[in-house]
């Protein structure tokens, strides 16, 4: 894994990592960084990873945590200027949400358990109808 992503980062590796995975993924991630590159920690849903901090020090790599939450409830002028940023470039093709599944409202509890056995690989989608 660590020789495909340090192909895919070139030789000056990438300046900027984010990673909602964790696990045997992070250090990975850390390690195609560039000198001064930032790792964003976003979550650990293939678990908390043990990184060696070797690897932050001798390159002046920064390891930065991201917590929508607390951003909503400390800066949320932030947070929503962050969030209509977000929909722009999604709007204008920029980025790509990956998208496991859509659930119409009605199938909420199928959509929770997906979430919940750890079955979705991206975004879980539930329509909502404004017209009912």
């Amino acid at each position: 894994m660590s020789a495909e992503l340090k192909a895919l980062a070139g030789a000056s590796g990438v300046d900027l990592a984010l990673d909602p995975v964790g696990g045997e993924y992070s250090e990975p991630a850390l390690r195609c960084l560039a000198s001064l590159g930032r790792y964003l920690v976003v979550g650990f849903t293939a678990g908390v990873p043990k990184i060696p901090l070797n690897l932050v020090l001798l390159n002046g790599r920064k390891v930065i945590g991201v917590d929508w939450k607390t951003l909503v409830t400390r800066e949320p002028a932030v947070a929503r200027t962050n969030l209509q940023h977000l929909f722009q470039l999604w709007g204008q093709g920029v980025i790509s949400p990956k998208v496991t599944a859509t659930y119409d409202f009605s199938q909420v509890p199928e959509a929770i358990e997906q979430l919940e056995s750890r079955a979705a690989l991206g975004k879980v989608v539930v329509k909502i109808d404004h017209d009912a």
